[in-house]
């Protein structure tokens, strides 16, 4: 019988400027939200993009060393969502944490 580990990954949101209404939505997202990490299969810039939402808008991305991690995690699960965690820092550095479950 395996024992599990729990790794807490972080990542800031990338890329929130290319996305309508981004910048908007984050100022009114309050820390310890639950927003959704989305596999981009089809994302020509990155095999391995995952997208951040909060409903029905996209925030931006994690990075993308960040997402090279999520990425195969999620795939191997046939996970294309998963609930991540949204904080904002005092310099208003928006970023998502998600647990990560290892055997």
């Amino acid at each position: 019988m395996s024992k599990l580990t729990t790794q807490r990954v972080r990542s800031p949101i990338v890329g929130s400027r290319f996305y309508a209404g981004a910048l908007e939505a984050l100022v009114h997202i309050k820390d310890g939200a639950d927003v959704l990490l989305v596999r981009e299969f089809d994302n020509r810039h990155d095999k391995n993009a995952v997208a951040v939402f909060a409903g029905k808008q996209q925030l931006g991305h994690v990075l993308a060393e960040v997402a090279r991690t999520l990425a195969p995690l999620m795939d191997a699960r046939g996970a294309s969502e998963m609930l991540a965690t949204f904080s904002c820092n005092s310099s208003g550095r928006a970023t998502v944490a998600v647990n990560i479950e290892r055997a």
